[in-house]
């Protein structure tokens, strides 16, 4: 049997490689025999490709075995396709005019029908997708908004409607699905990552008292200002005798991030040069975490780390509400003050945020633990 992994794989992105990671021990643990490939597109096929070409490779150091590589260039067919978590499906690009228009017409016809439309269309041109599967699942999906001249749209729409089955990481995503018309099932779930066991049991948790750690991105174009911000956060901090650490989980992407703090105690997620271990091992060893990263929030809560969530989009907001009780949201641009308040409130009263936390994970584990006899009766 011949099962492709689809994702964000192989860009030297933290929580996509822990997602991968995951998604390889679910489907081998299910088709102990079959034979697996991994979708990775960060190639030299790819336009801007600034790595050598042998990048993506730390994927088999990632999961402790070669598997067979192929990009957007590759042509097979697979009896399954598993897009295997992650924010997937979004676009933020502001797009034409033209598009406006177009999009218009697309969501009104849905993804059921987009699909449709897509094969017929590539029959006359003959021009049939490079990949095909007999079957199509997608595990721990994120979906979220597109722009109205959004250029992916059409795309996505065409790969959503030949998905058979959803299981999606939270409301959101359910509401996007029916935004764009999907007609198949749908199953609500959690993060991908609350699979504990198939990533972070073995790594080694020493707490370091008033540790923090902050986790950004380069998002857009006010990343200056929201890094000038933080940083002010950062200096009141250290002022006020906590250790800070900031992380950057894209080595790729975060190059004004790594920039601007680089006279700061600065831990970059390097995949061929640490091991996934090595730098989890260091995040966990912070109590509390300032984060514009959803996986920065959800990897870190499960190592115990309180996550505080900038709300710079939907996906962070949808991310807090996984943690009601011990996690806190702060607005984009928010003064430095209303930080350090949120911060010395649970550093005041760490034991009860750290039961409080446990507790968030605890059900978000519940919530994903039958996963895999779901999809053992999916594929049986």
């Amino acid at each position: 049997m011949k099962i492709l992994l689809k994702g964000y794989y192989g860009f030297g992105n933290l929580g996509d490689d822990v997602l991968m990671l995951i998604t390889y021990h679910l489907i081998t643990r299910i088709y102990p025999s079959a034979e697996i490939f991994v979708f990775s597109n960060y190639t030299p096929n790819l336009a801007d490709y600034d790595q050598k070409p042998r990048y993506n490779k730390y994927i088999f150091k990632i999961l402790r075995t070669e598997v067979q590589l192929v990009d957007w260039t590759h042509k097979g067919h697979y009896d399954l396709i598993v897009y295997g978590g992650g924010g997937i499906y979004f676009d933020h690009e502001k797009g034409s005019v033209l598009r406006r228009i177009l999009n218009r017409i697309i969501k009104v016809l849905g993804s059921s029908k987009i699909y449709r439309v897509d094969g017929w269309l590539r029959r006359i041109l003959n021009k049939p997708n490079r990949i095909t599967a007999a079957k199509k699942i997608a595990i721990g999906v994120g979906l979220a908004e597109y722009t109205p001249g959004s250029k992916l749209l059409y795309e996505h729409m065409a790969d959503i409607g030949s998905i058979s089955k959803f299981f999606v990481r939270d409301d959101i995503s359910v509401t996007k699905l029916n935004e764009l018309k999907y007609n198949n099932d749908i199953v609500r779930l959690t993060d991908l990552a609350f699979l504990t066991s198939f990533w972070s049991s073995d790594i080694k948790i020493e707490k370091k008292s008033k540790s923090i750690g902050i986790v950004l991105l380069d998002w857009d174009q006010h990343d200056q200002e929201r890094f000038m911000g933080i940083a002010q956060v950062s200096n009141q901090l250290t002022d006020s005798g906590f250790k800070i650490t900031f992380y950057s989980f894209d080595e790729n992407h975060d190059k004004s991030l790594i920039q601007y703090f680089s006279n700061k105690p600065l831990k970059v997620w390097r995949p061929n040069q640490s091991s996934l271990n090595d730098y989890l091992e260091h995040f966990s060893t912070n109590e509390i975490l300032i984060t514009s990263r959803a996986h920065g929030a959800i990897l870190g809560a499960v190592l115990g780390v309180i996550p505080i969530c900038i709300n710079i989009s939907i996906k962070l907001e949808q991310v807090s509400l996984m943690f009601p009780t011990s996690g806190k949201l702060i607005e984009d641009f928010a003064a430095a003050d209303q930080f350090i308040q949120v911060i010395n409130e649970i550093h005041s009263n760490l034991n009860t945020y750290q039961m409080r936390l446990k507790s968030d994970v605890a059900t978000s584990q519940e919530k994903i633990q039958h996963l895999e006899s779901s999809l053992k009766s999916e594929f049986y």
